[in-house]
């Protein structure tokens, strides 16, 4: 938590998170009175481990968050002139209009759908200060790490020896 109050405004700040969980996990089954539940807990994570499912769904959740970001930052290098902030709307009827016209307007001048969506993603990045972009590329890293984990883990016949 210090490491990632520390560097909170870079996405590194947030790798460790699941190490260090894992550490005081780790601590726990094998210095304190739960060891008694070492044998159960090495068990069920070989059994979790073993299932290709848990392995893939956090890669193609990473995937989606990875597009997310690669959307907003090619919104950004391309589109910068047609990004509109959401705090320039007085209603949320003149934003549904905005955003159903803006839409139409943006297909009319020949943007493909990858454009669109690239606009609409750094827009609303835009409107959130960043906060957007920031906190996917947080999950992001915290995904890759999960992922390392789960690799490694699955390498290792008992985690808790």
């Amino acid at each position: 938590m210090l490491l990632g109050l520390a560097l909170s405004d870079l996405w590194t700040g947030t790798i460790g998170a699941v190490g260090i969980t894992f550490g005081v996990f780790y601590f726990a089954l094998t210095r304190t009175p739960l060891g008694k539940y070492r044998p159960a807990v090495n068990c069920i994570l070989r059994e979790w481990y073993a299932k290709k499912f848990l392995l893939y769904s956090v890669a193609i959740s990473a995937s989606v968050i990875l597009g997310i970001i690669v959307l907003v930052e090619y919104g950004y290098a391309y589109h910068r002139s047609d990004l509109i902030s959401i705090y320039d709307l007085d209603t949320v009827d003149s934003a549904q209009k905005h955003v159903n016209d803006s839409v139409r307007e943006l297909t009319l001048r020949g943007h493909s759908i990858m454009d669109i969506f690239s606009i609409t993603a750094a827009s609303v990045d835009r409107s959130l200060n960043g906060y957007y972009l920031k906190s996917a590329s947080f999950v992001f890293a915290e995904h890759l790490e999960v992922m390392a984990f789960l690799l490694i883990a699955k390498k290792s016949a008992n985690l808790f020896s």
